[in-house]
């Protein structure tokens, strides 16, 4: 793995860390945590209710550890439970991912095969890419020209035999996903320089307050709920705003995922000028040596 991070990082012309860099950066934050949380995330997004969320961590090969208000997994060949919560924050406790199935409530039932859903990944993000790279120097052409900068992985996705979802598969998906909505989100918005991002940032966040606001109210008045009857009311209206809260979410996330990586595409092209500036210094260094001896 660190052979193939170095091997990344000399060929986009970026700074390799050192030993003891390496150590601090992957000592408290691992692949394997990092495709974890992408699994947790996946199947809060698809389930319709906690109990469904914990079947699809099982099919994803999670031993869950569910007791004393604890929620823990693993996945072979790890022997040690990881605390969720503890591991991922207070976005991760049972009571806020109990709290995120009901926001979130998932468009089309949960399946676990995986064809339908990696086919249709891969080629809405194919379509995308062959529509908008024609477009040079857009945002949607840098964000598809610089796709391994950003570490889109076509190949594992695109394979022909695939029989079962897996947490590698999970986070492929999930970045071309994420890449493919946020081209149809420019081009819908007609977003071209990043002043038009942050202004479209502003403007989202000023819609979205009020209504988390709002729903936050309701979440007391749950809390405070003494039947089930007045509960299943609330949690109806939760859903109800949380349509409205989703999509503005999805696009202030979009704006700052592309301004991250409108920066990481900068850092990299001023890598590349110096890079290009240096080997042509030595050509001329080489030249002038060449003359001299003549």
């Amino acid at each position: 793995m660190r052979k193939a991070s170095d091997k990344l990082c000399e060929e986009y012309g970026l700074s390799v860390l050192k030993q003891e860099e390496k150590y601090n950066k992957y000592a408290t934050s691992s692949l394997y945590k990092e495709l974890m949380k992408d699994s947790i995330d996946y199947a809060i997004a698809n389930a319709k209710d906690y109990n469904e969320f914990i079947k699809i961590l099982q099919d994803l090969d999670y031993v869950v550890t569910d007791k004393n208000n604890t929620l823990s997994i693993r996945r072979e060949p790890y022997k040690r439970n990881t605390r969720i919560e503890r591991q991922f924050g207070n976005n991760y406790s049972k009571e806020s991912i109990y709290k995120r199935i009901l926001e979130t409530q998932p468009e089309y039932p949960y399946s676990p095969d995986p064809y339908l859903l990696a086919n249709r990944s891969y080629e809405r993000y194919n379509n995308e890419k062959q529509k908008y790279l024609q477009f040079k120097g857009s945002i949607s052409y840098l964000i598809f020209h610089y796709e391994k900068l950003f570490g889109i992985n076509i190949e594992i996705v695109s394979k022909p035999n695939i029989t079962k979802m897996t947490p590698e598969l999970i986070q492929a998906i999930k970045k071309m996903d994420e890449f493919s909505k946020q081209v149809r989100f420019v081009c819908k918005n007609n977003i071209n320089t990043e002043q038009e991002l942050l202004d479209y940032q502003k403007s989202a966040y000023k819609k979205i307050n009020p209504l988390k606001s709002e729903r936050e109210n309701l979440w007391k008045k749950h809390k405070r709920a003494k039947t089930a009857e007045e509960k299943e009311t609330i949690e109806n209206q939760i859903v109800e705003i949380s349509k409205k809260i989703t999509p503005l979410a999805e696009e202030i996330k979009h704006c700052t995922n592309i301004e991250l990586g409108l920066e990481k595409i900068k850092q990299f092209e001023l890598h590349q000028n110096i890079e290009e500036e240096r080997k042509q210094a030595e050509k001329e260094h080489d030249k002038k040596k060449k003359d001299r001896v003549r």
